[in-house]
């Protein structure tokens, strides 16, 4: 057997003898773990948790926020000789630079016999990745004290026959050992859902020998595992070499699972087992359970000898522990923040009071404004600037998008500027002039007579690619607009020169520059003078440019959302204006603008359940451009296939933003882990529960 129980009963006695124990059960890995023992402590390629710094300190370099356990362990109760065992654990451990320089770990483990033995280990363990993603390595220092509390027999020695002998016994003399120690750990992820581990207990081969003429080695051990983990499954296998001190090895080969039973509003439920066989008759059974509720895990283990010490002789051996994680776990973190960031422009929505104020505010002077603009771009048309009547009648239409005559308007000017961002020379070359004017006949939604002046204008240069294109383009509108309006009668048709003609034919007089006609571009009742009007006032502007920024978020357009969001912090500078720019900046993944506009937002907000929102967008955001800065590349390039432990995580995180209430930012993370793993069903199910909720609740 691994336990040698009997010698732990009886070390007070074989101590006294004059010669070195023929056996030792010193330092027995009994475990220290409920969730390891209840998977026959087939935990060196699992190693995910704090007790890592127990089964395999490589697994610390995986472990991505501090944690704390504590663990107590009742053995083997029930013993006819009421001897009382038990075990004692507590340890932490905390990444540094979010693990960027490892995990470093602390432990104290404590094992007490009836308070007639005791053996304490203090650890100072370290993990760090070796080949990150792939190989990490760890290794704990130790220091080991065993302790006799030999009574009267110290001073009154026994004979080998059990008789006092009145002189001091040389052995009891030294009832305690002190030395160290240290154990060595390697951890490979093999696959995405692969992992192996290898683990040597006693490195230095310590001497525990209670007196300094005498020798008794802590051989080493050697542990192997694999395991292979989807989201909320573990399957793990283990083979152990347990160094013995009769000069024998034990072997000892375990399999183990654990499944875990996650819910959206009770937490999440564990089980799991484990068989182990090995020589000299080794067989024993565990099992156990768990309960996590957001940084809380508790967990409980029970293993059953199946041969020596069976049920009935002893009640077996039961493990608690409790796990306390702090901060935010990093797993999965770029995926959360993009979730979380996706749910930003709540921070600038329509509804909130802010808005609300300058909505009516617009309100005044969106008209206003929209008739300026086509102002301005009726003025650009007239003077063959066409993208730059196509910039104004788009900034009208951003004001006023469900207008379908401005649409139109904004439609027929993209065409034209995609092939005459401007024309020249129309008051001189009767073929620019036959263009001006087609166009303007095209804007004014008259195609037969455009098509016409078109037709003229490409008899004039038939060479000219441009004139063909714009011919083909306004065809194919005359054709999709039918039927429409009939057009303006033509009093005089204009003549068709002759296919052959080559020499400049002088453009007839209502196609010359003095006849200009503006487009009705509307609203436009009267044909608009060429002169542009005085500009709105300031208040005009900043009502005009707040619309203009809200209805540019919400269509994603963050340029031009950025342009007028910089002109705004620079007329009226505001919590709102900067959040509105935060937004544009995260939706371009510009991120460090972002912060900058959060960071300004945040100072100038005095609503403190506002100040905490730009927080959370702000905690977000400094994570994705630190490591954008430390990789050179931004955070999507760098972002690969999510590990189990990764989706896990996510769901985690999920849950917590439920419990706070946060259910759209819950509803985007469950997404996520649906996109990551689309069989997951608890994700499938609390993402279905959340938006039942949202309905109720009529968002």
């Amino acid at each position: 057997m691994r336990i040698k129980l009997h010698r732990l009963i009886l070390i007070a006695f074989l101590a006294a003898l004059a010669g070195p124990p023929p056996a030792r059960a010193a330092f027995e890995d009994l475990g220290v773990s409920a969730r390891a023992l209840g998977m026959g402590n087939a935990f060196t390629a699992v190693a995910d948790d704090v007790y890592d710094i127990y089964y395999n300190p490589a697994g610390l370099a995986t472990l991505d926020q501090p944690q704390l356990g504590v663990s107590y362990s009742k053995l083997f109760p029930g013993l006819t000789d009421n001897s009382n065992l038990q075990n004692s654990f507590v340890g932490y451990e905390n990444p540094l630079e979010d693990g960027r320089w490892g995990t470093v770990g602390f432990a104290w483990n404590n094992f007490d016999l009836a308070g007639l033995y005791q053996e304490n280990s203090v650890f100072t363990s370290y993990g760090r990745a070796i080949i990150p993603g792939k190989l990490y390595g760890g290794v704990s220092v130790k220091y080991l004290e065993r302790s006799l509390n030999a009574g009267s027999a110290a001073s009154d020695a026994l004979s080998p026959t059990g008789i006092a002998t009145g002189s001091p016994d040389p052995v009891l003399q030294h009832s305690s050992e002190q030395t160290a120690d240290a154990d060595l750990g390697l951890l490979y992820r093999l696959l995405p859902r692969w992992r192996v581990g290898a683990m040597v207990q006693h490195l230095f081969d310590p001497n525990i020998a209670f007196s300094p003429t005498q020798s008794d080695i802590l051989g080493r051990n050697y542990d192997f595992g694999v395991s292979y983990k989807t989201p909320f499954t573990t399957l793990a296998g283990e083979y152990d070499l347990v160094a013995d001190p009769g000069g024998w090895t034990d072997e000892i080969a375990t399999l183990a699972g654990e499944k875990w039973l996650p819910t959206l509003m009770y937490g999440t439920f564990g089980m799991r087992g484990s068989i182990g066989l090995g020589n000299r008759s080794y067989a024993r059974a565990t099992a156990g359970i768990s309960y996590r509720i957001n940084r809380l895990e508790f967990d409980y283990g029970f293993a059953m000898q199946l041969s020596g010490l069976t049920l009935g002789d002893t009640g077996g051996t039961h493990h608690l522990d409790m796990i306390v994680r702090f901060g935010s776990s990093k797993k999965a973190a770029p995926l959360f923040r993009e979730a979380m960031l996706e749910n930003m422009p709540e921070l600038a929505s329509i509804g909130t009071p802010e808005f609300r104020y300058e909505e009516a505010a617009a309100s005044r002077y969106a008209g206003a404004a929209v008739r300026e603009f086509l102002k301005e771009a009726r003025t650009a048309v007239v003077s063959g600037r066409f993208e730059e009547a196509r910039e104004h009648a788009g900034q009208a239409l951003s004001l006023k998008p469900g207008d379908a005559t401005i649409r139109s308007d904004y439609e027929r000017l993209k065409i034209v500027s995609s092939i005459y961002p401007e024309i020249d020379g129309f008051t001189s070359d009767a073929a620019s002039a036959a263009v001006y004017d087609g166009i303007l006949n095209f804007l004014d939604r008259k195609d037969p007579r455009a098509l016409q002046d078109i037709s003229y204008a490409a008899n004039l240069d038939p060479s000219d690619a441009k004139v063909v294109a714009l011919e083909n383009a306004m065809k194919s509108v005359a054709q999709a607009a039918r039927p429409v309006a009939a057009p303006a009668p033509v009093p005089t048709p204009l003549p068709a020169p002759a296919a052959a003609a080559t020499i400049p034919v002088p453009a007839p007089a209502a196609s010359l520059p003095a006849a200009k006609k503006a487009p009705a571009l509307a609203p436009a009742p009267s044909p608009m003078p060429v002169a542009r009007t005085a500009p709105a006032s300031k208040a005009a502007e900043v009502a005009s440019d707040s619309a203009m920024l809200e209805m540019a978020l919400r269509q994603g357009d963050y340029d031009r959302a950025i342009e007028v969001g910089k002109r705004l912090a620079k007329s009226r500078p505001n919590s709102l204006v900067y959040r509105r720019l935060g937004i544009a900046y995260a939706g371009r993944m510009d991120y460090p603008e972002a912060l900058r506009a959060l960071r300004m937002a945040y100072s100038l907000e005095a609503d403190p359940e506002l100040r905490s929102k730009i927080r959370f967008y702000i905690e977000a955001l400094v994570p994705i451009l630190k490591k954008s800065q430390r990789n050179g590349f931004g955070e999507q390039a760098a972002r690969s296939v999510l590990s189990p432990e990764e989706v896990e995580q996510l769901y985690q995180n999920g849950v917590e933003l439920y419990s706070q209430g946060k259910l759209r930012e819950a509803a985007k993370v469950f997404k996520s882990v649906l996109d990551a793993d689309p069989r997951n069903l608890p994700a499938r199910r609390a993402l279905k529960r959340i938006k039942t909720e949202l309905l109720e609740q009529g968002q």
